[in-house]
C-alpha cells in the first residue's frame, strides 16, 4: 500500500510540475509576443515608415538605389508608390495647364459607342425611310 500511495504522490507531483512549466512557458511566450508586436509597430508605423515615405517624395530624379537596397519588400512598394506620386505631381505642376490627353481605353470605348449608335441608326425604319425605299424601287 505504501508503494501505491508513493506512486500516486509522484504522479500528482509530476502533473503539478508539468502544468507549472506550461504556465511559465505561456508567460514567456506572451512576453515575447508583446515585445515582437511592439517592435513591428515601431518598424512599420514609426519613424522608419515616415522617413521612407518622406524620402520617396523628396527624391524625384535622384539615384536612390543605395537607400532602397536596405528596405523590406513592403517598404520598397511604399517607396515606389510615393516616388511615382511625387513624379506625377511634379509633371502636373510643369504641364498642368496643357491639354490632357485621352487614354487609349477611353478612346476605344468612345469609338465602340459611336459604332453602336451608327448601327442602331441604320436599323431604324421610319415612314420617311420606307417611302424613300419604295420610291427607289419603283423608279
Amino acid at each position: 500500500t505504501s508503494s501505491s500511495s508513493d506512486t500516486t504522490k509522484n504522479s500528482k507531483n509530476s502533473t503539478t510540475t508539468t502544468s507549472r512549466q506550461q504556465r511559465q512557458q505561456q508567460e514567456v511566450n506572451q512576453k515575447e509576443a508583446k515585445a515582437l508586436r511592439n517592435t513591428l509597430l515601431q518598424t512599420y508605423t514609426g519613424d522608419r515608415l515616415r522617413r521612407t515615405l518622406d524620402y520617396s517624395m523628396s527624391s524625384v530624379g535622384d539615384d536612390v538605389s543605395f537607400y532602397t537596397r536596405k528596405l523590406t519588400e513592403m517598404e520598397r512598394r511604399l517607396f515606389q508608390r510615393g516616388s511615382s506620386g511625387a513624379t506625377a505631381f511634379s509633371k502636373w505642376k510643369t504641364f498642368g495647364n496643357r491639354r490632357i490627353e485621352v487614354g487609349v481605353l477611353a478612346q476605344r470605348a468612345a469609338a465602340m459607342e459611336t459604332q453602336q449608335q451608327q448601327q442602331q441608326q441604320q436599323r431604324v425604319v421610319t415612314p420617311d425611310n420606307a417611302t424613300v425605299h419604295k420610291r427607289q424601287r419603283t423608279n
